[in-house]
C-alpha cells in the first residue's frame, strides 16, 4: 500500500504528526509520515523555523523516552527514570 502524498508537507507538520504517532504507538500513521517525507518542504518563515526546532526538540525526548521503555521492557534497565538517567544507562 503506498502512502505517497501529491502535495508537499511542512517539516513542522511532519514532526508534530511524529510525535503523535510514536505517543500512540500507531504504526500506520508513522508509516504515513515516514512516506510524506520525500515531500517535506523546508521551513518559509523564521516563524515556522523555530516551531520545527521545538517539535525536532520535543521528537527527541520522545524518542530517548521509547528507547527507555523498550530497554526497561526487555530488562535491560532496573528501574524508571523521568529525565535524564545518572547512572550506567545514560
Amino acid at each position: 500500500m503506498s502512502f505517497s502524498s501529491i502535495s508537499p508537507v511542512s517539516v513542522t507538520s511532519l514532526l508534530d504528526r511524529t510525535i503523535g504517532a510514536l505517543a500512540k504507538a500507531d504504526v500506520t500513521s508513522m508509516a504515513k509520515v515516514l512516506a510524506d517525507c520525500e515531500g517535506a518542504e523546508l521551513p518559509g518563515s523564521p516563524e515556522e523555523f523555530s516551531r520545527a526546532l521545538t517539535q525536532k526538540a520535543a521528537l527527541e525526548k520522545a524518542l530517548e523516552q521509547t528507547k527507555r521503555n523498550i530497554r526497561l521492557l526487555r530488562g535491560e534497565e532496573n528501574s524508571f527514570r523521568y529525565g535524564h538517567s545518572r547512572g550506567r544507562n545514560s
